[in-house]
């Protein structure tokens, strides 16, 4: 489809902090009517860069409605601030969001027999992008250049950046050392 490139070997990488704790399976399983992996400093990150940047964190995007309060609740959640912490199993999780923004694409993975919707490679890089141009965050700006030393669609990220008002932040970030695939 619109990916380019041999992505088999990322689809069997699963981050990090996704296999450290067998918790997450259980976890991803009762929200799984409710979110998409995405945003700042996510597991998406750590899965499309196959561990190049680790995460403390995972972000989640979901309705932040009473019903998500009470799942993570029951699963032993505590609330503190903008982050659900359940200490004994040490998940730290954020739901930054309640939706992908217009014409965001997601990508399904497996996470320990649970199929999860990721934000697609393209997407993320407009994001890291955004981050680093309006927020002036440096980290933002070097996951950019990890995310697009991965291979993506480099017409599509193109598109998505001059839509978005990144295309001069996408330049900087190729200048600042993508590596070229052969």
């Amino acid at each position: 489809e619109y990916l380019q490139g041999n992505r088999a070997a990322e689809q069997e990488t699963i981050p990090r902090i996704l296999r450290q704790n067998p918790a997450y399976g259980k976890v991803f399983a009762d929200l799984a009517d409710f979110s998409v992996i995405k945003r700042q400093y996510g597991a998406a990150v750590e899965f499309y860069t196959a561990g190049g940047y680790a995460t403390q964190d995972i972000d989640l995007i979901a309705p932040h409605d009473e019903a998500l309060l009470a799942v993570m609740y029951d699963l032993g959640f505590k609330r503190e601030g903008r982050y659900f912490i359940h200490r004994p199993y040490k998940i730290l999780i954020e739901f930054p969001s309640s939706r992908l923004q217009v014409g965001e694409k997601t990508t399904a993975i497996d996470v320990e027999g649970e199929i999860v919707s990721m934000i697609s490679l393209e997407d993320l890089i407009i994001d890291r992008l955004e981050a680093a141009k309006w927020g002036g965050s440096k980290a933002d700006f070097r996951n950019a250049i990890l995310l697009l030393n991965q291979n993506p669609n480099r017409n599509e990220v193109r598109q998505k950046a001059k839509s978005a008002d990144v295309l001069d932040t996408l330049a900087k970030a190729i200048q600042s050392g993508v590596q070229r695939k052969k």
